[in-house]
This record gives C-alpha cells, structure tokens and sequence, in this order.
C-alpha cells in the first residue's frame, strides 16, 4: 500500500517543482514517509500521509470530500481516506 500511494502521489504531482526549488514537489510526500515511518507509524497512517497533498489539492481545486471519497477509497481504503480528510 505504502508503494500504491508513493505511486499515487508522484502521478498526481508529475513536473511540479517545491516553491523556490528545482526539487520535484514529490520530495514531500516522500519525505512524509520517512518520517513517519521512523516514528513508527503504521502503515495506514503513513499512507494517509503520503497522499494528504493530493487530497488537498483536489479539495483546493473544486473536488468535495465525496468525490475524493469515491476516487481513493478504492484504492486505499475507507478508513485510510478518513484519515487523510480529517
């Protein structure tokens, strides 16, 4: 699961760079799962935290929580998504 959304995400953020940076914004995310992992989160929760900035930008863009729902509950669960809205 862990891998589906580091997928996810550099999909979602293809060619965008960090704001000031050359460095592609999937740094972020991936730099989440590090994190969270050595602080030893399980594995829902560091996916939840990988694919947080999808789920805010789709919510930025127009999306509600039931489209974002629909689109990534599939993929990554209902609780997963839970958390990622919370």
């Amino acid at each position: 699961r862990i891998n589906h959304a580091l997928a996810y995400a550099a999909k979602h953020h293809d060619r965008e760079v960090r704001k000031g940076t050359t460095l592609p914004y999937f740094t972020g995310p991936a730099n989440v799962a590090v994190i969270l992992t050595r602080y030893g989160c399980d594995e829902e929760t560091v996916v939840a935290g990988i694919l947080q900035h999808v789920v805010e930008d789709a919510l930025r863009d127009g999306a509600s929580a039931a489209a974002v729902r629909e689109r990534l509950a599939d993929k990554f669960g209902d609780h997963t998504v839970d958390v990622v809205l919370a």
